[in-house]
């Protein structure tokens, strides 16, 4: 028995603004609004603008462990004097002594991205010390970067923007890098840019532009680098490091550093910034929207046959991108039965029947958003203890509607997205048809005419208790 629970709404967001953290007023050409204007002119760091890194995983990079407020001890903020912030590597880490340098990192709490209102300016003006006190070496770098990690992907993913200035090339040249939804395997999209007469133990302005267009860097008002593909435009923080890599990032690393198990032995090197200022800037010329995305069917469905299939544990079950695809052909009023077999106990499946085969998401869309979805579920709650049952796998029995030979679209959703006990990222189903199926036929204009509780049919069930 079912039971109509309350309308639900099935949709896609097909060119998506991504909107930052910091909200700014449109601006006219040229002009901007500054959001984050920091001169380093107090005693300590700003702790309304910045935090520190947590002590956990993502602590550790390469060589160097984040100092952390969330290790043992007392923690020792970043040094700001002089007008500058002076971020420090040292190479005996009480916390890891011998084997991994302990370094100053940090980051604004605020999370910026363009949008199609404006762009966003990120300026650092920064130099490595070398002095008789605290003399450079090969092996170090300087970071002004953004960062955002996308921790509904699995494996997760990252979005980056990097200034990184290398104590290896001193003078010259500068090294810049962007990561788009990239794991943490990947090298990125770097490049090396000849800078005649840059001295990295000079102050000098390093500024990175960002809009949904392009991605631009320049040193000194100079621009360097122009990246239009990778285009790292998710919410991100704004970072201030220093840090030594391991041998697997070549450029950056030298054996001539070494962490030490002697506090006696620590060198201490320094990342001086001076300044950042963080600003609203004229969007520039927006680009078009992407093509829409195809609608993929993973397989067509017979009488009688199961066909294997799996679903984002991270879906948004709101987007149809996101739902596994699947078609069946019929005569009108032949009586089928589709039924989704949840194969795993975190698995709770959401079944869409839509009249019509797409082409892609636009037109799928267009159709489902023109009618009524509802929402069905068991009404029989009291064979289930907790109020929540029964514990069954979705299936709905229904006549075919379309005149002649018709298509139809079977979407899987995962409707609780999020868990995942199984660690894979994937959670499993069969999906099985009955009825008297044809194997093809030459779709007719998909539709949104009636099929049993409306043009778009969702079946749920709770949580099955998988043997």
């Amino acid at each position: 028995m079912f039971q109509i629970q309350n309308p639900f709404v099935f949709r896609v967001i097909l060119a998506t603004a991504i909107i930052g953290t910091s909200v700014g007023i449109p601006q006219a050409d040229g002009q901007t609004t500054v959001i984050v204007d920091e001169q380093f002119n107090g005693d300590a760091v700003d702790t309304s603008v910045f935090t520190f890194s947590g002590s956990g995983d993502e602590s550790f990079f390469g060589r160097t462990q984040l100092n952390s407020p969330q290790l043992p001890g007392t923690f020792d903020a970043p040094t700001v004097a002089n007008g500058v912030l002076q971020l420090e590597l040292n190479s005996y880490n009480p916390f890891a002594p011998g084997r991994f340098f302990l370094a100053d990192e940090i980051r604004t709490i605020q999370e910026f991205a363009p949008t199609p209102d404006f762009g966003l300016s990120f300026e650092t003006r920064a130099r490595f010390v070398d002095d008789a006190t605290n003399p450079l070496a090969p092996g170090l770098i300087g970071g002004a970067f953004l960062f955002g990690v996308d921790t509904t992907a699995f494996p997760l993913v990252r979005d980056e923007v990097d200034f990184e200035l290398l104590s290896n090339f001193p003078q010259d040249a500068i090294f810049t890098n962007v990561f788009n939804d990239d794991n943490f395997s990947s090298a990125g999209n770097f490049q090396f840019t000849s800078v005649p007469g840059l001295d990295l133990t000079e102050f000098n302005d390093f500024r990175i532009e960002t809009t949904l267009s392009s991605t631009d860097f320049f040193v000194n008002d100079q621009l360097v680098r122009t990246d239009t593909t990778d285009l790292a435009i998710d919410p991100q923080d704004f970072r201030l490091n220093i840090n030594a890599q391991g041998p697997e990032f070549t450029a950056a690393f030298s054996d001539e550093i070494q962490p030490t198990a002697n506090p006696a032995e620590n060198e201490t090197f320094i990342f001086e910034v001076d300044s950042l200022v963080i600003s609203e800037i004229d969007p520039g010329e927006l680009p078009p929207p992407p093509p829409p995305s195809p609608v993929i069917y993973q397989d067509t469905l017979l009488d009688g046959e199961s066909v294997s299939g799996s679903i984002s544990a991270f879906n948004d079950p709101n987007d149809p991108a996101s739902a596994e695809f699947y078609s069946i052909f019929g005569l009108q009023g032949e009586e089928v039965t589709i039924t989704v077999e949840q194969r795993e106990n975190d698995f709770i499946a959401g079944l869409v029947i839509l009249e019509g085969l797409f082409e892609d998401f636009s037109e799928l869309v267009d159709e489902a958003n023109a009618s009524r979805l509802l929402f069905v579920d068991d009404g029989n709650l009291a064979t289930a203890p907790d109020g929540f049952g029964p514990f069954v796998d979705p299936s709905i029995t229904f006549t075919l509607p379309t005149e002649g030979i018709g298509a139809y679209t079977l979407a899987v959703l995962n409707l609780e997205p999020g868990i995942d006990a199984g660690g894979d990222g994937q959670l499993n189903f069969l999906i099985r048809a009955d009825g008297n199926l044809l194997p093809s036929a030459v779709p007719e204009p998909s539709s949104t005419i009636m099929l049993s509780f409306g043009s778009l049919i969702l079946l749920r069930r709770r949580r099955k208790v998988v043997a």
